[in-house]
């Protein structure tokens, strides 16, 4: 596992990096909003921010994309394990999440992919892989700059508070008090799982595609 067989390093990311790519981020749910107050389908809307502005920040994160690509091919036993492991865990959480909890989870409905034929290709391809992207990148620029102090525990806890209280905020669900409340628990849940295979491996990519491919089984679930 990474953990044990690399050593740790500082920051390679300029905090003027990180800044903007925090930002870029943040944009997708507020271009969102404003594009729907001319679309009036909000689903849409989010479907076309994620793939305009995801592919902005996934070009300006280029170099940082790649690093971590590389770290999951040369590691390719680990990878496809913890991808393996990711895909099954988020499942069960997020089916669980949606049954029980009945929260908001960043995907269009079944009704939704139905009744926007046309657009299907593109909500599939923006809530999976393009949101999954954009989140593992976002995280790990945001979370770039922590002192780890050797506790490994610590850190994966702290980043998925923050990052799942970020989620919550940035894509807010309801003001429904208790819808409000499950969404965050079901976003914490997830960025620790996330932020916990982020680092077993040293890459975001197993935890990025078990993601993706969560968020796609669900939607093609939902259509059938």
């Amino acid at each position: 596992m990474y953990n044990r067989f690399m050593p740790k390093v500082s920051s390679t990311l300029s905090l003027k990096r990180v800044i903007r790519s925090v930002i870029l981020f943040a944009l997708i749910p507020v271009c969102a909003r404003i594009l729907n107050v001319f679309v009036m389908q909000y689903d849409i809307s989010l479907m076309t921010s994620f793939n305009i502005i995801g592919s902005i920040l996934i070009f300006y994160d280029w170099n940082l994309f790649g690093i971590h690509y590389n770290r999951a091919k040369y590691n390719l036993d680990d990878t496809t394990l913890y991808t393996a492991v990711a895909y099954v865990l988020i499942l069960i959480w997020t089916i669980f999440a949606l049954e029980k909890l009945h929260c908001r989870v960043v995907i269009p409905s079944g009704e939704t992919l139905q009744s926007y034929g046309y657009a299907r290709a593109g909500m599939m391809i923006a809530y999976s892989f393009m949101e999954a992207t954009t989140v593992s990148i976002a995280v790990k620029c945001a979370t770039d700059h922590m002192i780890i102090n050797r506790n490994e525990l610590q850190i994966i806890l702290l980043t998925g508070l923050l990052a799942g209280a970020g989620m919550t905020i940035l894509f807010i669900p309801s003001l429904n008090p208790f819808t409000l409340m499950t969404t965050l628990l079901y976003n914490v849940i997830l960025m620790i799982l996330l932020s916990y295979f982020y680092n077993q491996t040293g890459s975001f990519i197993p935890g990025m595609l078990g993601f993706a491919l969560v968020n796609l089984t669900i939607m093609i679930i939902s259509i059938l």
